[in-house]
């Protein structure tokens, strides 16, 4: 991923996350307008525990990358004072 602020380096980032269940039901999409990181990563926390997950990211040149994930189940502890 390039920002597009070093000279001579054109920007290049992912622009496009969508995230769907199985059956095609869309659960998030997110718009990225610029560089995160060389490296991202994305989380999102989805009330879909063992469901298949689909995700396709789309690219500043129009390059899909897709998969599927299986989310598990995590429980946030909270603070009693």
């Amino acid at each position: 991923m390039d920002t597009g602020l070093v000279e001579n380096i054109a920007a290049y980032n992912i622009e496009r996350v969508v995230i769907r269940t199985a059956d095609g039901k869309a659960l998030g999409e997110m718009q990225v307008s610029g560089s995160v990181s060389e490296d991202p990563a994305f989380t999102f926390m989805v009330r879909n525990e063992g469901d298949t997950i689909h995700y396709v990211a789309t690219d500043r040149a129009g390059l899909q990358f897709a998969g599927t994930v299986t989310p598990v189940a995590t429980h946030l502890a909270s603070a009693k004072q």
